[in-house]
């Protein structure tokens, strides 16, 4: 739901006063401009003969796709999960859908002679009625102060508290106010990049080594310019914190700890691609990272600091695949989390008449509509990117190994004493995360750990593998989101296999049907293992399930549905025997580690299991 058309991709505007400023590029309006989408219930205030022409969103590709504004700009349907239109424009009452707050661009006739900033604070504005840390300065690493020896052995992670020792990304304590955040060096990354320009800060980030912290590890860097020098049409920036791989928390901790760093990210891949939107997409369900998204979103434009960035809010469902990055596009646009064919660089948020998928146009594939590239980062990924901004390229990489640099804010759950989120050094090993997490349970081992349900297990016997995509990779595995789910040997891994599968099942959208009925035929047959009625052929049937469950993919899931399945089969295969053998046995029951919340205590709340998760196990 973007604000503004394709206009000038100039990178530099010019102040009434003759003056040139650095402005982010195409499609900026002469406002600030935030958007905020809550599920709520509440009243809008709208500013007399404001608005956006509608010509605007017809530029943007959206005539048929977001009837958002009526002719004077005012909202007349919501995205939702029904496309619910809206009572009335006085008072908003929404089932399950979303209220769209918004400064239009400024009326040059209107009466107030408030600046968009102004307005914005105002307290007439958006009413809604929902139903100091020290940082790693230059040389410095996470965990020490300026003139004392590191406190993290290394900058490796040391026991302090349930939620593990802070770093620069994860602070110490909440930042809840603008004026704390600008005290401990908020801005500055935005501040330098503005300076430098849209190519050397994208220079610059790609000099530090970032690599995405979503799960792919790609290089940011590259990313960005893909997108910078992509298709035709705007650009724009999506902070993927739709967090739902499981065993993971650690976006919405950041979140929690500092909200402001991610839109200031945000803000700073926007002018180096040349976005003039940027959209925030979490879930409905994360009510204290919306609020905290909102609060600093707020604060930040009213504070001049995103001079004209429009900067939206996105509340989206609890699908797993809402997080996959091409069906996080399509639930911005307000349809369902189905993953497009082609990736965000290729065909961004509202492209036009794109020659592929369920929606083609009808012009000739030769054609070139507008393509919209997109970039679409992690939380944790966007708000490294400020600090590196900050300290330069330099000081990031005395963090971490050569291939991957700076740290990682990791999460772990499962058989551990004291689960949390810590954040340590790139290439600290695994087993010393596990150690600040107090180890094992009294009298059990270590068994196995899955980053996820996206990468290969991980057998106890690996512990020591450093925490680098590269080391994870050697292991036949990957490093993901750095979210860990621990057993230990209480669990036969059958059933380990048995509940992932079952949740992937649940969680295929359908739209490729090798994965769909694949995933659904693995977890009957592991359903008929794990109750002690398999017969000697499951293996059989297993494997060839497991070779075609990727056919026609267009996302990550079907893989991981291979790969984690077949990774447990192929490492413990004495806990296949056993149930193989109909030997007496009493499975401990495992679930999928979703994580509802982590409270400042360490404790775990966990999400309860879908309905509709495919075969039961028990008879």
């Amino acid at each position: 739901m973007p604000t503004s058309g394709a206009r000038s991709t100039s990178p530099l505007r010019v102040d009434h006063h003759g003056q040139c400023t650095p402005s982010y590029g195409s499609g900026f309006s002469a406002a600030h401009s935030i958007e905020v989408l809550s599920e709520v219930r509440g009243q809008r205030r709208t500013r007399p003969q404001g608005g956006l022409a509608d010509e605007h969103h017809r530029d943007a590709g959206l005539a048929a796709r977001s009837p958002l504004l009526d002719d004077a700009g005012v909202v007349r349907e919501v995205l939702s999960d029904h496309h619910a239109p809206l009572a009335n424009r006085e008072g908003i009452h929404v089932r399950a859908g979303s209220v769209v707050v918004t400064t239009e661009a400024r009326n040059p006739d209107d009466e107030t002679g408030m600046s968009p900033a102004e307005w914005l604070a105002d307290g007439e504005v958006a009413v809604i009625e929902p139903v100091g840390d020290h940082r790693p300065g230059p040389g410095e690493r996470p965990g020490e102060e300026a003139g004392e020896p590191g406190a993290n052995d290394g900058g490796h992670a040391t026991a302090s508290g349930p939620v593990g020792r802070a770093g620069y990304l994860l602070a110490a304590t909440p930042i809840e106010r603008i004026e704390h955040y600008l005290a401990a060096g908020g801005g500055r990354g935005l501040e330098r990049a503005l300076a430098l320009g849209p190519q050397a800060t994208i220079d610059e980030v790609t000099a530090s080594g970032l690599r995405g912290r979503g799960g792919a590890g790609f290089p940011t860097g590259r990313k960005w310019a893909s997108v910078r020098s992509g298709g035709p049409g705007p650009r724009y920036v999506v902070a993927n914190a739709a967090e739902g791989e499981p065993a993971t928390f650690k976006d919405r901790m950041l979140i929690r700890r500092d909200p402001y760093r991610l839109i200031e990210g945000a803000a700073i891949a926007a002018f180096a691609v040349g976005a003039s939107t940027v959209y925030l997409a979490t879930k409905r369900s994360y009510r204290r990272e919306v609020e905290a998204l909102r609060r600093a979103a707020l604060e930040l434009t009213a504070g001049g600091l995103l001079q004209d960035l429009a900067v939206s809010i996105v509340e989206g469902p609890d699908d797993y695949l809402y997080g996959e990055e091409k069906a996080l596009l399509e639930v911005i646009e307000g349809r369902d989390p189905l993953p497009r064919l082609l990736p965000p660089y290729e065909l961004g948020l509202f492209a036009t008449d794109s020659p592929v998928g369920w929606e083609a146009g009808s012009r000739p594939v030769s054609a070139r509509g507008g393509s919209n590239p997109t970039v679409v980062n992690n939380v944790e990924t966007l708000m490294a990117a400020a600090y590196i901004m900050a300290n330069g390229a330099d000081w990031f990489r005395r963090m971490g190994t050569d291939q991957s640099p700076g740290t990682v804010v990791a999460t772990i759950v499962g058989d551990v004493v004291a689960p949390g989120v810590h954040e340590v050094e790139m290439g600290t090993p695994l087993s010393r995360l596990l150690d600040a997490c107090g180890g094992p349970r009294p009298g059990r081992v270590f068994k196995a750990a899955f980053s996820g349900v996206s990468n290969a297990v991980l057998p106890a016997d690996a512990f020591d593998t450093p925490l680098t995509y590269e080391d994870f990779a050697a292991h036949g595995t990957g490093l993901g989101a750095a979210g860990f789910v621990v057993y230990d040997d209480s669990v036969n891994m059958a059933s380990v296999a048995y509940e992932l599968s079952r949740f992937l099942a649940a969680e295929s959208c359908g739209q490729c049907p090798p994965c769909k009925q694949g995933s659904l035929s693995i977890t009957a047959h592991l359903a008929t293992l794990v109750r002690g009625e398999a017969g000697d052929d499951v293996l059989g049937k297993l494997g060839a399930l497991l070779r075609s469950v990727t056919d026609a993919n267009r996302c990550y899931l079907g893989t991981e549905e291979q790969v984690v399945v077949a990774s447990i089969l192929r490492h413990f295969p004495e806990d296949i025997a056993q149930l193989l053998e109909h030997a007496p046995r009493v499975l401990r029951t495992v679930a999928v580690p979703l994580i509802d919340d982590i409270s400042d205590d360490g404790t775990v709340t966990y999400a309860r299991r879908r309905a509709d998760a495919g075969p039961e196990a028990s008879g």
